[in-house]
C-alpha cells in the first residue's frame, strides 16, 4: 500500500540490490507535490490511462507505452491524471 492505494511488488530489495518494481494503480487526482529522490533514480512505463508528470521544469505527456527515467536529484511531481492510470 502506498498512501492506502494498492500495490503488487513484482522485484524488491530480496531480489536485487537497489532495485524494485511495482504494479499500480494511480486514481484520478493523485499527487505527491513537489520531491526529490536523493538516492534512488526512478523508472515508471505507463500500461493504461494518461497523465501528466512534472521533471524539473518540463511536463510529461504520458499515455500508454510512456517510458520515464527520472534521475537523483531531479525535483518532480508524481503524475496528476484526470482518469485512472496504471504503471509499473
Amino acid at each position: 500500500m502506498l498512501r492506502g492505494l494498492p500495490m503488487v511488488f513484482l522485484v524488491t530489495g530480496e531480489d536485487t540490490k537497489y532495485t524494485s518494481m511495482f504494479d499500480w494503480t494511480i486514481p484520478a487526482g493523485f499527487a505527491t507535490g513537489l520531491h526529490v529522490h536523493r538516492v534512488q533514480e526512478e523508472t515508471f512505463y505507463v500500461l493504461e490511462g494518461e497523465c501528466e508528470w512534472w521533471l524539473g521544469e518540463k511536463a510529461i505527456r504520458a499515455t500508454p507505452g510512456t517510458y520515464l527515467f527520472i534521475h537523483r536529484a531531479c525535483l518532480t511531481t508524481s503524475p496528476t491524471s484526470a482518469r485512472n492510470q496504471r504503471a509499473c
